[in-house]
């Protein structure tokens, strides 16, 4: 959607923000996605050169999952955020862990993507067609007071996700601080 006091410069500047320069962590996004989505009132061969000059390329989709790859691994120390009381840390760490996975999934499916007000996950989510299984679900589950359930999923949500991105792009390693699987030694 283009908004009526912007200029058709500063849309093409933000399509180049987004297309050329790859900077995938903006809301730009938001209007990327409001361009291709919305209904054209008036100057539809304009609005069409716009949707073109704003394709969803192969370089855009890396970049995506290079950006949002960014997992801290709450799996490594899962056994001692009881103990510890870290419940509002834990929710900081799922809440980017979740912005993130839907990040990297919606690059993998060429979905326009931001975090900032993000709203209506099931919608943005339910067209994946490169997904773990009842990914919405499993997000919400990501919050589940049961620290040790909310952690499990949170790994295996990360190791399917991995496995998408891999399978999409072979040659692109996708590190993480702990691998999966990892846990913290306990102290003797």
């Amino acid at each position: 959607m283009i908004a009526p006091h912007e200029t058709l410069a500063s849309v093409e500047a933000d399509i180049a923000k987004v297309v050329d320069e790859l900077d995938v962590d903006a809301p730009l996004q938001k209007a990327l996605e409001g361009l291709h989505s919305s209904l054209t009132l008036h100057g539809a061969e304009t609005i069409a050169r716009l949707r073109d000059r704003a394709e969803y390329t192969d370089r855009l989709q890396r970049a995506m999952v290079e950006t949002f790859w960014r997992f801290y691994p709450l799996w490594y120390v899962a056994d001692q955020l009881e103990r510890r009381d870290a419940l509002v840390w834990r929710y900081e760490v799922m809440v980017q862990s979740a912005y993130n996975l839907l990040g990297v999934l919606s690059g993998l499916n060429r979905v326009w993507y931001t975090t900032f007000q993000l709203k209506r996950m099931r919608k943005l989510v339910d067209p994946f067609e490169l997904a773990p299984p009842r990914l919405a679900e499993r997000v919400e589950a990501l919050f589940d007071p049961d620290a040790r359930a909310a952690v499990a999923e949170l790994e295996r949500l990360v190791g399917e996700t991995r496995a998408l991105a891999q399978e999409r792009f072979p040659d692109l390693e996708l590190p993480l601080a702990r691998e999966i699987g990892t846990r913290h030694a306990p102290f003797a």
